[in-house]
């Protein structure tokens, strides 16, 4: 099951679980709020082998940009066993014309 890219006033958000300890998260902004200039994000990763929070807290690849996405790693314990893992990324993003949170896009693998 997944719901990958969820939509909503701001733009979209996008998360993407690749392998049982890798995955990848953006936002894509439509400008509406203006562009970045920090964001308040983390991944939250869950199996029957453990649970794992991935923070990516940062700012965006220059001030006033639309686009930010980051690959990243994690380890639940899920590889050695095969155990399903599920995600979902949260976030507040700051811009220049206020905040736009971020839509809690889910992925399972």
């Amino acid at each position: 099951m997944t719901q990958g890219t969820v939509s909503g006033n701001c733009g979209s958000a996008t998360l993407t679980l690749y392998t049982k300890t890798s995955g990848y998260t953006s936002y894509s902004l439509n400008g509406l709020y203006g562009g970045s200039v920090y964001h308040q994000w983390s991944i939250s990763l869950s199996a029957r082998t453990g649970n794992t929070i991935v923070n990516r807290d940062g700012f965006p690849p220059f001030p006033g940009a639309l686009n930010w996405g980051t690959n990243f790693s994690y380890n639940v314990g899920a590889a050695a066993t095969n155990a399903s893992v599920s995600g979902v990324a949260s976030g507040i993003v700051t811009t220049t014309l206020g905040t736009c949170s971020g839509l809690l896009p889910r992925d399972t693998i």
